[in-house]
């Protein structure tokens, strides 16, 4: 396996096919990461970022993902020679260059659309198509305010179970949003896959009522609340408060219709903030007798049990790649969902 450096008209420059080791690591909401760490090479001091707006990149002649370079650390050491250390983050991080910057609303009956409207004013300052072929139909209206744009995308993403992913196609950049399969793939002691597991139940920060509280000022502040389904009444209700006064009726330019489902809308973020907890953590042998890329991917939703028969249905939402003197491996990290004691 080698990596290629790509300048900033993602033309290649330089492969790298010697290295000490390599750990790449992709993400389903939001972007990954990598290090590189290589025996000391001047020639790559010159695709170091320099902050001018020229970029490097990292491609792997295995994969379609994509790093960017963002540091480079030297150290040298008379005995075992100098090495260099460079890391970054996938490309999906260009998304975190820009903020929403003005007051936007997004409210569509399709949430991919509304993650279309959501960059599609970013998209004019870079050669960036979007493949937009997903349909998830949900209502989505939401009012969003100086945010970080990949931190807004992804809590979207996060809320819906989508992907997203940024990848180079014909020298230019395309961004997708997609989702996972549910795969006939267990991990388990019966298929000796399964190494250590733990899994942990907590409702300490759960909470089944919110109070949103938006513009306004004392008694004439706008609310609205949430009781989370079945309502709880007395000792079992869990209460929470949400200020949402940066939801603006822009001085009744946005209708009363329209406010208050986005109060709602921040309501239903502060609850998803304060669930039941059941965390299955697992460690897997990603190989036997299932394969990487040929049984299951990032983002798909696999069967994870362990000895004392707690069976989780959790999407895969991470995958570290590692290469190093020991050889590959390949690490899975689940997002539990739908677990059964």
């Amino acid at each position: 396996m080698e990596v290629t450096v790509l300048d900033g008209q993602l033309r290649p420059v330089k492969v790298i096919d010697t290295f000490r080791s390599l750990i790449w690591t992709k993400r389903y909401y939001t972007c990954g990461d990598f290090e590189l760490y290589l025996p000391a090479d001047r020639e790559l001091l010159q695709y170091k970022p320099d902050g001018s707006g020229t970029d490097y990149f990292l491609s792997r002649s295995d994969d379609d993902s994509v790093m960017v370079i963002e540091k480079i650390a030297i150290q040298t050491d008379a005995e075992n020679g100098d090495y260099f250390i460079i890391s970054g983050r996938s490309l999906e991080s260009i998304l975190a260059r820009r903020i929403v910057g003005s007051q936007t609303i997004i409210k569509s009956e399709d949430v991919v659309q509304g993650l279309k409207e959501l960059v599609a004013d970013w998209t004019s300052y870079i050669d960036l198509t979007i493949d937009d072929s997903l349909t998830v139909a949900h209502d989505l209206i939401t009012q969003i305010t100086g945010d970080v744009l990949l931190d807004a995308v992804s809590a979207i993403c996060m809320r819906f179970g989508i992907g997203l992913k940024m990848t180079i196609s014909e020298s230019a950049f395309r961004l997708a949003f997609y989702q996972g399969d549910e795969v006939n793939v267990i991990f388990s002691p019966e298929f000796d896959n399964l190494i250590s597991s733990k899994y942990v139940y907590d409702i300490t920060n759960y909470a089944n009522y919110v109070k949103v509280m938006g513009e306004g000022t004392g008694m004439n502040r706008i609310a609205v609340h949430i009781n989370r389904p079945p309502q709880v009444l007395g000792v079992g209700s869990r209460q929470i408060y949400a200020d949402a006064r940066d939801i603006s009726r822009n001085d009744g330019s946005v209708s009363q219709i329209d406010y208050l489902p986005m109060l709602l809308e921040r309501g239903w973020e502060k609850l998803a903030e304060h669930e039941v907890t059941e965390t299955f953590e697992a460690e897997i042998n990603p190989e036997r007798p299932f394969a990487y890329k040929r049984d299951w991917n990032l983002g798909d939703i696999v069967t994870v049990t362990n000895e004392y028969g707690i069976t989780a249905k959790p999407r895969i939402v991470e995958i570290i790649e590692c290469w190093d003197e020991n050889g590959y491996t390949a690490i899975p990290k689940f997002d539990a969902l739908e677990v059964q004691a």
